[in-house]
């Protein structure tokens, strides 16, 4: 079940995964039916098509999140970045919001579709490793403007400070070839809370990419409340 998942939350066929992978196609029917185990070097390759670490599939595979997928039909399931962040960054305790916001748009942000994240309702911004600002959705430019393009010149000082030396540790960091994910909770001088939830896209330059989320996280507050971050 965990390889069925996998793939119906990639939006991939059995063809495609066989071809990526280099597996014979009947062989890998076999293997997600569970009627062969594959061997370690295959599972390797297999955890490699789904852009997974071994680490990461058997830790999906111990939470069983078949079980309880209830992704919206007609939308792509992003809840696989969801257990991967989970997993990469140790965070165990997501807020509630953050869990919805990846299971929601994950997908999108790890393809990098900003046609579809141009209607999330929460600020996303695809920044470099320099953390020039390259595109914000509608939502991050009624937030933050439109003329600014450097991460520094659009956040709140000691947020962005806290942002970018985050960014700055998790590129630099030997890890960062592996992982996938980022992710920083942060206090604004409001005193609102802000997670800042980060994938790298699969394509499209995703060693030099980010695209980064940005939820309030706020006890008590409306999850529709405006985000006051510059």
């Amino acid at each position: 079940m965990c390889l069925l998942w996998l793939r119906r939350s990639l939006m991939l066929t059995q063809y495609q995964i066989a071809s990526y992978t280099e597996i014979d196609y009947r062989h890998y029917q076999s293997i997600e039916s569970g009627k062969v185990d594959p061997k370690i070097g295959t599972l390797r390759r297999l955890c490699s098509g789904f852009g997974l670490s071994l680490t990461a599939f058997f830790y999906i595979l111990s939470q069983k999140p078949w079980e309880t997928d209830q992704s919206a039909p007609g939308r792509p399931n992003g809840e696989l970045y969801l257990h991967c962040l989970v997993f990469e960054q140790s965070q165990f305790r997501l807020d509630s919001s953050v869990r919805s916001f990846l299971t929601w748009w994950g997908r999108s942000m790890a393809d990098g579709d900003k046609q579809d994240l141009a209607a999330c309702p929460k600020p996303v911004l695809e920044v470099d490793r320099d953390l020039n600002v390259l595109w914000k959705n509608k939502r991050a430019g009624l937030i933050l403007g439109d003329s600014a393009h450097e991460l520094a010149q659009i956040l709140e000082e000691s947020f962005a400070q806290s942002v970018s030396k985050a960014l700055t540790n998790f590129w630099s960091h030997p890890a960062s070839e592996e992982h996938r994910s980022f992710y920083l909770e942060s206090r604004l001088s409001s005193g609102q809370m802000v997670a800042v939830v980060a994938l790298k896209p699969l394509v499209n330059r995703g060693d030099t990419l980010l695209m980064l989320g940005l939820v309030d996280i706020s006890k008590g507050e409306s999850s529709e409340s405006v985000m006051t971050l510059a």
